[in-house]
């Protein structure tokens, strides 16, 4: 009650929670320096969070992922506050990353503002984790509470599952330019250029065989050409269907070059 206005966006994040992160961050790192730390403002923090600082300094800015959430309601415009995300990781000049979303209290659209949310995080290369996995009553699939992607017996939900298995690049050889994912049809498109910084010429993507190609798909890769001298090629994972791999040879392929990747369904 001595100070009210920490009830107010971004107050909060720059006297109560970023000297708490500037105080755990360095002992976290002193034991394990290269690993990702996430941390968070308070989640009403509609038009940006308040910290001036990476936790522990700008140093470290580039092992530190900002953590967000979006609910409609209380949140109010996706693309807004998506913007406002943004904003902050450049600023901040870290990562980030939406650690809660759901189905939305909605007659009707909620599973269509989780898809709005996920196409949005596609566009800005952005990791999403869904909410929530299983209730919270037990300690077991099926105990009671809520959940969107178990009924009560413990089966998955097909429709959700369809939903949550999206086709996205889990790593990038290069600098993202574009991902999309089309959930009625399955069409997936990926564009990216090709950075000397990004030492592993290997981008991993994940597409659903059972849920989005039970009949196969189709693939193509531009530039056709750095494909049929095999400067840039496509394989599956030898030990999970779902997993492809587009690498590129460094010595074959310049730097700068767009390469884009589209799947669609047979």
């Amino acid at each position: 009650w001595s100070n009210p206005l920490l009830m107010a966006p971004t107050v909060a994040d720059k006297y109560n929670l970023q000297p708490m992160y500037d105080y755990v961050a360095p002992l976290l790192r002193a034991v394990d320096p290269l690993r990702a730390l996430f941390f968070e403002g308070v989640t009403w923090d509609w038009f940006g969070v308040g910290f001036s600082h990476a936790p522990g300094g700008d140093a470290h800015a580039n092992r530190s992922v900002l953590s967000y959430h979006f609910y409609m309601p209380p949140d109010f415009n996706l693309d807004i506050q998506m913007a406002a995300r943004a904003k902050d990781m450049a600023r901040l000049k870290v990562g980030g990353f939406l650690t809660e979303f759901g189905v939305h209290v909605c007659s009707g659209c909620g599973t269509i503002i989780a898809e709005q949310v996920m196409s949005k995080c596609d566009s800005m290369f952005q990791s999403w984790t869904f909410w929530q996995l299983k209730p919270f009553p037990g300690n077991k699939t099926g105990s009671g509470g809520f959940s969107p992607l178990y009924f009560d017996n413990g089966t998955v939900i097909p429709a959700m599952a369809f939903n949550l298995s999206r086709t996205y690049a889990q790593a990038i050889a290069g600098t993202g330019e574009s991902m999309s994912f089309d959930i009625a049809t399955g069409a997936f498109s990926l564009s990216y250029s090709i950075n000397s910084e990004v030492t592993k010429p290997e981008t991993v993507v994940y597409a659903s065989q059972r849920y989005h190609y039970p009949n196969g798909m189709q693939v193509t890769i531009q530039p056709a050409h750095l494909v049929a001298s095999g400067a840039l090629s496509w394989n599956v994972s030898a030990t999970d269907a779902n997993i492809f791999t587009l690498s590129h040879d460094p010595a074959l392929v310049p730097v700068g070059t767009t390469v884009t990747l589209s799947i669609t369904a047979l």
